[in-house]
């Protein structure tokens, strides 16, 4: 069967499309392969800092349709671009980082019901964050997104990675999937004489407990101390509140503590920073779940559109 022949009539869900990597591959498939039923995005909204709120709607028209990448597209079906978009695309408000992709009960069982191919794109692509976003928002979001593909009807689940997953590793390293976290636990061990969580459900537990920890050292009474002297200090001459200003240097101390641990823990393991650790944890959590699901974690053979390029190495 071909490429064409197989997603024809075929219902998709992508996460990740309005970001850098989603946007081409979006265009891609409605060019390419223009008999596809229909692509449901999951898309996050947004409140910015000033309040304002976007739905995930409105990140599709804004964000997706306006990009470079559909410029062939709008000429192609000209005034009735719209009205194609409407029909081919669908913005499904979530957020990878709950257990039920935010959806609710009913709209979660909805969508297994009808999504035959699943493309997992999403990620929080920052090399050195807090490590517990990166932790969710990679790790623990790869889980909750192989679960929803398992309990699909008859679904294909295809789980963008990135570069570099390997970490410290010497020499040619292969296209392959990864050996399970118990093997890397057991090679780690015997290569740097340091013993770790020997499995990957206790390596996510431990970086759940680290993240509770620090952030439980911000209400210490030592730094909460700090906070407030520091704070009186700075506001001399100027119109700020006290309470606001500490809690402004409680936020910072935390993120600066929260990058540290994570570059800490990531460097610890043989990474090199915590985002490429989290992208590991992410293909375990992959492999350790899939079961029976038809499965492939990809890399790029071909160029294509993309922007972003500070996420990119050129």
């Amino acid at each position: 069967m071909s490429i064409t022949d197989f997603f024809r009539g075929k219902v998709l869900l992508i996460t990740g499309g309005t970001a850098f990597l989603g946007q081409p591959m979006v265009a891609k498939i409605l060019t390419t392969l223009p008999d596809i039923q229909k692509i449901y995005l999951l898309i996050r909204s947004r409140t910015d800092t000033t309040g304002k709120h976007t739905s995930a709607q409105e990140r599709l028209e804004n964000e997706l349709l306006t990009s470079d990448v559909f410029a062939a597209l709008r000429r192609l079906h000209g005034e009735n671009f719209d009205a194609w978009a409407q029909e081919k695309l669908t913005a499904v408000e979530g957020d990878l980082t709950h257990e039920h992709l935010g959806f609710s009960d009913a709209e979660y069982q909805r969508l297994q019901n009808e999504v035959q191919v699943f493309i997992n794109i999403a990620g929080l692509v920052d090399f050195d964050p807090p490590f517990d976003d990166s932790l969710w928002g990679n790790a623990l979001a790869a889980k909750h997104v192989v679960n929803f593909a398992r309990g699909c009807k008859d679904a294909v689940f295809l789980h963008v990675s990135t570069a570099y997953v390997c970490g410290d590793t010497p020499g040619r390293v292969p296209e392959e999937l990864p050996l399970p976290y118990e093997h890397y636990a057991t090679q780690h061990r015997e290569k740097t004489g340091m013993t770790i969580p020997e499995t990957l459900s206790e390596e996510i537990e431990g970086l759940l407990s680290l993240s509770s920890a620090t952030r439980a050292e911000t209400e210490s009474s030592e730094n909460l101390a700090n906070f407030q002297q520091k704070a009186e200090a700075e506001i001399k001459g100027t119109r700020k509140g006290l309470e606001a200003q500490v809690a402004e240097l409680k936020a910072e101390w935390l993120e600066e503590r929260l990058v540290e641990e994570g570059l800490k823990h990531a460097r610890s393991r043989g990474w090199n920073d915590t985002y490429t650790y989290m992208k590991f944890l992410a293909e375990q959590m992959v492999m350790e779940l899939r079961g029976e699901l038809p499965t492939v974690v990809s890399m790029s053979l071909n160029p294509d559109g993309s922007e972003g390029f500070g996420c990119v190495n050129l």
